[in-house]
């Protein structure tokens, strides 16, 4: 046997990123016999990864819509394939239903950082804690190697290839040791590079810059650099050639008469012992420098010693040996740190992989304005956002999903704050508090049908002297969808023919909700009814006579905690309900193939201007 409903989907494989979406159109059909509202969801995906428009659909037998299917997976979804189904279901019975499979590629989106700490050791080896931040949406199988321009270094790194889970943060140890390592002699700067690279890739996905001083058992002064590395070179060696000279040759000289020793002792010109040579200056230490958080954005941190203190910048602007600063990072960045004195110049870089603040793609209130004690359904979408807060006046709300129901005493203006480890957005949104205004609205069905939005299956429109009125062929429904709020009267023409009977349906809720007041007429007998969730509870009924052969005047009126039938004027049953039911449109439905019609329907929207008559109660 046929299914009840088809489903057919445009397209089922979708490759996207994470803060994009991907669109598909779906094609809904009645192939049953009866009038039925279907909602479409999917299956297996988070509710904030999709949506569908329209969300449900109501269809006569064998006619189709078109809905449209958004794929948007949030900043915090997981890269890599997900399988889905697109489902539509009948709103009245679950067992009519379709489906149809999809798969959704999530891309790899976000980067990773590298950390040295410390990123400077002395000593004869060092020791450094290798720390990895995965922003990305996959994990990062990574192998860790070091470098250094003059390859003097050994590494050892534990464990050598690490795996870092999305969004997660991992630690390996390494060891970095000189090749050569003397006992004696000058401090030795070592500046290496450490690098993780992605599984099979050839650049690395991250590095992070460090220095070994090593520092042998004997002595302290660290090696110059630059052009006083080669001077420093060169004074112990000619200071080693003066000690190893041969004596020169003295020749024979005849002892000086007393005049020629005088003369030979006051021509003689004193002996100056030269200067000592001056002490060689190390060049500057950097002892830190990396970017830290500073919630919101992040800051570049920096301590630097033995500098000149006019010759220390970060990236050509002049600082403190010592302090942080607030960076704004744009794009990839690299930070220079350089510090010199009369010792020489010590430079050190720093990659910022640069992850984009927050976006609020949107902030609606629906609706807009509310009456007194009426409520609001705040809705948004925030990409890339590790918090989200709402704010109104002093108070702050931190909502569990991407939408909010709040119900204002006065008109007020909403705050929607997203932010992550990068920075804050501000979305707005405003409220208002109002009194109802009343509307009366006719359902002339002398127009044509665009007017009053007529939707039905069994009833159709007939001619009668002149004029158009509702009829019903069938068993089945018609919804009268021009206008939907809180309905306090429904005044209609009606005639019941044979034994079926006419039911008046008023403040007809969203399909999802399922409630609303049925007024069943009969010709022997009156009935109302609440039904909520599918289960109709009988709220009162009363036995009277209604003509099948004229029609008469219904008036329905609903307010004050009550709901009162009239008929050609005169009260027939009332029932009392403290929780009335809120606002919704009307309808009429037939309980069988006798004719029934339904002329000259007039509903008043709003608030009641004064308590309506009471009639009798069961």
């Amino acid at each position: 046997m046929a299914e009840a409903v088809a489903l057919a989907l445009g397209q089922s494989e979708f490759t996207v990123a994470v803060g994009s979406t991907a669109t598909a159109m779906a094609t809904v059909r009645n192939q049953g016999t009866i009038v039925d509202q279907y909602r479409v969801t999917v299956e297996g995906l988070d509710a904030a990864w999709w949506d569908v428009v329209p969300a449900t659909v109501s269809l006569f037998p064998g006619d189709e819509a078109t809905v449209t299917l958004n794929l948007h997976p949030p900043a915090e979804a997981l890269a890599g394939a997900h399988s889905w189904q697109l489902r539509a279901t009948s709103v009245d019975d679950a067992a009519r239903s379709s489906s149809c499979p999809g798969t959704l590629e999530v891309g790899v989106a976000g980067g990773l950082l590298l950390a040295l700490n410390p990123s400077l050791v002395t000593g004869r080896s060092g020791h450094y804690a290798v720390q990895l931040t995965n922003k990305a949406n996959s994990e990062a199988r990574l192998t860790l190697a070091g470098t250094d321009a003059e390859e003097g270094l050994e590494y050892s790194f534990e464990p050598p290839a690490i795996s870092v889970p999305a969004y997660g943060s991992s630690e390996a140890g390494l060891v970095v040791r000189p090749r050569s390592r003397p006992l004696w002699g000058i401090v030795r700067a070592y500046p290496f590079a450490v690098r993780a690279l992605l599984e099979g890739a050839d650049e690395p996905a991250a590095e992070a810059e460090g220095e070994l001083q090593y520092k042998p058992f004997v002595g302290q002064v660290a090696i110059p650099t630059g052009r006083w590395r080669l001077l420093a070179l060169l004074i112990p060696l000619f200071a080693l050639a003066w000690l190893l000279r041969p004596p020169a040759e003295t020749p024979a000289t005849p002892t000086p008469t007393v005049a020629a020793a005088a003369t030979q002792a006051s021509s003689a010109k004193p002996t100056v012992a030269p200067p000592p040579a001056a002490a060689k200056v190390p060049p500057p230490v950097i002892e830190r420098f990396e970017v830290v958080d500073a919630k919101p954005g992040f800051a570049l941190a920096w301590k630097v010693k033995d500098a000149d203190a006019d010759k220390i910048e970060v990236n050509g602007k002049k600082v403190a040996p010592e302090g942080q600063d607030k960076v704004q990072l744009s794009g990839d960045t690299v930070f220079e740190l350089k510090a010199s004195n009369a010792g020489g110049t010590t430079t050190k870089r720093l990659s910022a992989l640069v992850f984009p603040p927050p976006v609020i793609s949107f902030f609606t209130a629906n609706p807009e304005v509310v009456g007194p004690g009426g409520s609001s359904t705040l809705r948004w979408k925030a990409e890339r956002a590790e918090q989200v807060r709402v704010r109104v006046g002093n108070q702050e709300i931190n909502p569990t999903a991407n939408e909010l129901v709040v119900q204002p005493d006065e008109s007020k203006d909403y705050v929607l704050y997203a932010e992550n480890g990068v920075g804050w957005v501000v979305s707005r949104v405003f409220v208002k508090v109002e009194a109802p205004r009343n509307e009366v609205f006719k359902y002339d069905f002398e127009k044509a049908s665009a007017e009053w939005e007529l939707q039905t299956g069994a009833w159709q429109l007939e001619s009668f002297e002149g004029s158009q009125r509702l009829r019903s062929t069938a068993k089945g429904s018609a919804q009268l969808l021009a206008r939907s709020g809180e309905v306090f009267s429904l005044r209609f023409r009606f005639r019941v023919t044979g034994e079926d009977a006419l039911v008046a349906v008023v403040r007809d809720g969203p399909a999802e909700a399922k409630r609303r007041y049925t007024v069943t007429l009969r010709g022997d007998r009156v009935a109302i009814a609440r039904v909520e969730g599918g289960n109709s509870k009988l709220l009162g009924e009363r036995v009277t006579t209604i003509d099948p052969k004229v029609f008469h005047d219904a008036a329905i009126l609903v307010g004050g905690g009550s709901l009162d039938l009239f008929v050609d004027g005169q009260p027939v049953v009332g029932v009392d309900d403290a929780n009335l039911l809120p606002a919704g449109t009307i309808g009429f439905e037939a309980t069988g193939p006798a004719a029934v019609y339904v002329d000259d329907v007039e509903v008043s929207f709003g608030t009641e201007p004064a308590a309506h008559a009471r009639a009798p109660r069961p």
